[in-house]
């Protein structure tokens, strides 16, 4: 069951994307108008719709906490962030990595993802960014060039390290 406070935050989500850049909601519907006509194009849309619909509750008070860890004081990156008593550090990383990113990702941006393959120890670190769609990061694995660039890019790389 959806909770009170579960919903006012799925609202402040949906604002927060509509507040700063609305024209990206004139987009996507405009898009499936001009579009009617494309039967894979609507059915890609709707799956995504039900997929957006369906997601379990997210704690208002985690969320709340990634926010100010995460986004605000971005403690990942400036070492401050404790997991069970335990400092993260990042560089301490050194399995191989790959961090994808998506152009049109307003919760992280491409340049913000891409800190990430600075900041770990790894020799095996590769950014991978795609672009198409006009979702944002959920673009990068259910949008166009989902099924015909990321995930052959994904399969490649651990393709590669799976001995």
């Amino acid at each position: 069951m959806v909770t009170r406070k579960c919903l006012h935050l799925e609202i402040q989500i949906r604002l927060f994307a509509t507040a700063t850049e609305p024209e990206r909601n004139v987009r996507i519907w405009l898009d499936l108008l001009f579009r009617l006509w494309d039967s894979e194009y609507v059915k890609r849309q709707e799956l995504l719709n039900q997929w957006l619909n369906d997601l379990l509750p997210f704690p208002a008070e985690a969320y709340r906490q990634f926010i100010k860890e995460f986004v605000q004081a971005n403690k990942l990156v400036r070492w401050g962030l404790f997991i069970g008593g335990s400092l993260v550090d990042v560089s301490r990383i050194t399995c191989p990595i790959l961090v994808l990113a998506h152009t049109e990702d307003l919760l992280a941006p491409p340049e913000s993802a891409k800190a990430l393959v600075d900041l770990v120890a790894s020799q095996d670190r590769e950014f991978f960014e795609v672009s198409g769609g006009n979702v944002g990061h959920i673009d990068i694995v259910v949008g166009s060039e989902g099924p015909t660039i990321t995930w052959p890019k994904v399969s490649s790389w651990l393709q590669a390290r799976s001995g």
